[in-house]
């Protein structure tokens, strides 16, 4: 049976594959913006993305469906990771 990873897991795989799929290891940094769309810490989204002009890849972390998905330049959804 397929362990189903923890939040903090799923973001570190997800910023994994966004990195191998765009080929930028360790070279362009991650930003985190704030974004407080619910009173609730449980039903928040996330945002993270990797800098560059454009930006390289997106990985968005809805709290509420437990789901994080991935796009890599300009919007092509490349995963959907569900989490614990």
């Amino acid at each position: 049976m397929k362990k189903i990873p923890t939040e903090q897991e799923a973001i570190i795989k997800a910023k994994e594959i966004t990195e191998e799929k765009t080929g930028y290891y360790d070279k362009r940094r991650w930003k985190e913006p704030k974004i407080q769309s619910y009173e609730t810490e449980d039903y928040n989204i996330e945002l993270s993305v990797m800098t560059g002009s454009p930006a390289k890849g997106y990985i968005i972390n809805n709290r509420g469906t437990k789901t994080i998905q991935i796009f890599i330049f300009q919007d092509r959804k490349v995963k959907t990771i569900k989490y614990q």
